[in-house]
């Protein structure tokens, strides 16, 4: 069909066609007009559309990251000190325990030495007793004889 010939039929068509034909545009002429306003308001919302400005979040998120890079630091030198300290307290654990074993070691060489020389005590006590004993014997022994000579040197008649 050509220009002309829809032209030429239009006044042909019903009252009923155009009432049809009206009716669907009426119909759709409101569904038509609520798209064009949408569509309108959406074009006007991405024209006054402003780029989300998230400077200060990335600040934020900056500043964090370097805080948890200087925490991490003191947390590495805090163990760090820590493996110092504890290297630290085994060696002083390590000499004590040495101590501690020559201190026992001493302490019964000491106890060893005390029953020697208390036993050396002992028998020297027993030697200086029997020595005394026979000390006292020969005393006795030689002023037995002292006064045998004596009464053998002196007169008999008592002159």
């Amino acid at each position: 069909m050509e220009l002309e010939e829809i032209k030429n039929s239009l006044p042909n068509l019903s009252l009923k066609v155009v009432l049809i034909v009206f009716s669907i545009l009426a119909a759709s002429g409101g569904v038509i007009y609520t798209a064009i306003t949408k569509y309108n308001q959406v074009t006007e919302l991405a024209d006054n559309y402003a780029p989300y400005n998230d400077e200060g979040v990335k600040n934020e998120i900056n500043r964090i990251k370097l805080e948890l890079e200087a925490n991490k630091t003191s947390l590495n030198s805090v163990k760090d000190s820590l493996v110092q300290v504890s290297g630290q307290l085994v060696a002083v654990s390590d000499k004590a325990s040495t101590a501690k074993g020559e201190a026992m070691e001493a302490k019964a060489e000491a106890k060893g030495t005390q029953r020697e020389v208390g036993a050396a005590l002992s028998s020297v006590r027993e030697e200086i007793k029997s020595s005394r004993e026979e000390l006292k014997a020969t005393k006795e022994g030689l002023e037995a004889r002292m006064k045998a000579l004596q009464k053998a040197t002196t007169n008999p008649l008592g002159n």
